[in-house]
């Protein structure tokens, strides 16, 4: 199946117009060409597109590296919500829809047509309401399929779409891994190993398991706002009556009941706090999150949890519909396309595709 029927198949799925979101493991990985390249194939079959960003994507040139970054080009007829100041530069290659009530670094963010496919750089909501909002907007304005770009280290679009597309590759390797090129022979086979370890771990994290019951249950009587707190055996959740989890997360630690099943975190899974509970001793409890997005700690913290019996759950699933593939990286020697996808296709759970080798 190709990557554009799995898109096709899981809107069908759907019964409505998908809302996807494409997001990286690093900068770099191919999102870009990711993004362009379902763009094209869904404009062929999708009367109008919207498109936006969670942060800025599209430079010329990389604000940190100074590299040439590849450009975002979507077809004409696509509905680009992004910031005012970048789309005036684009003359009449972006004709001005709609003025959305939200801001960002860049300023205000409007609702552009695109009149002819030319470079632009998208800079859309940062806030996950705010993205929402825009997305409502957009296909109010017509826009049948929303494509949402995730910018590096931002990962809340996953949290507006109901699928993710997650583009992996050599460039989240550094130059400084463990794996140095003092053996060329076995260069390549250490490369892609660490890369399906690491995006792997990456997938774990997103893509976290729902509740299981009884604490399923917990789902649907949950309050609208998470709280700090204990879901105890009996399917009662008691709150933290304490501060910040950093401030006072040994009163915690010690607070929470004996009869407790999950600690409810509302907030971001950090190290920070992550290493609270491991220094706690404790290794019965369960983790629960809003979902994947809110786990911000390293995947070596990560594992050392669930190693200890910490496991973590997610109150809202991620769905991570693919994985694509990037063998080149700036300054790093390309690994054979084949080889790379073949691993990955042999290790993950997932669809894999490389976009240029083999889409």
């Amino acid at each position: 199946m190709t990557l554009l029927e799995l898109v096709n198949r899981h809107d069908a799925a759907a019964a409505r117009a998908v809302d996807l979101a494409i997001i990286g493991t690093a900068k770099n990985v191919g999102k870009t060409t990711t993004l362009n390249w379902l763009l094209e194939q869904l404009a062929l079959a999708t009367a109008t597109l919207g498109l936006t960003s969670q942060g800025r994507d599209g430079e010329e040139f990389d604000a940190i590296t100074n590299l040439r970054k590849p450009r975002i080009i979507p077809p004409a007829g696509t509905l680009v919500a992004t910031a005012e100041r970048l789309a005036k530069p684009r003359g009449t290659h972006l004709f001005p829809v709609a003025i959305t009530p939200f801001c960002n670094a860049l300023g205000r963010i409007g609702i552009y047509r695109v009149v002819e496919p030319a470079p632009i750089e998208v800079a859309g909501p940062v806030t996950v309401a705010q993205l929402r909002a825009v997305c409502t907007q957009l296909r109010h304005l017509g826009a049948n399929r929303i494509l949402l770009d995730g910018a590096i280290d931002r990962k809340a679009a996953a949290q507006v779409a109901p699928a993710v597309i997650l583009s992996s590759g050599l460039a989240m390797l550094t130059t400084d891994s463990r794996y140095v090129i003092s053996d060329r022979n076995n260069y390549n086979e250490c490369r892609i190993s660490e890369i399906v370890q690491r995006t792997a771990a990456v997938i774990r994290m997103l893509a976290l398991p729902t509740l299981p019951p009884p604490l399923a249950a917990f789902v649907r009587n949950s309050p609208e706002r998470l709280e700090t707190g204990a879901l105890l055996a009996d399917g009662s959740f008691l709150p933290w009556p304490g501060s910040a989890i950093l401030e006072q997360g040994e009163s915690l630690l010690h607070w929470l009941p004996s009869d407790a099943l999950a600690l409810v975190l509302p907030g971001a899974l950090t190290d920070g706090v992550a290493h609270l509970l491991l220094r706690s001793g404790r290794s019965d409890l369960k983790l629960v999150v809003p979902d994947g997005t809110h786990v911000l700690c390293s995947q070596l913290t990560f594992a050392k949890l669930a190693n200890r019996g910490w496991y973590c759950y997610a109150m809202n699933s991620i769905t991570v519909l693919a994985v694509t593939s990037n063998p080149t990286a700036p300054y790093l020697p390309a690994i054979p396309a084949s080889a790379l996808l073949a691993t990955m296709r042999a290790t993950l759970t997932l669809p894999v595709y490389d976009i240029v080798y083999s889409p």
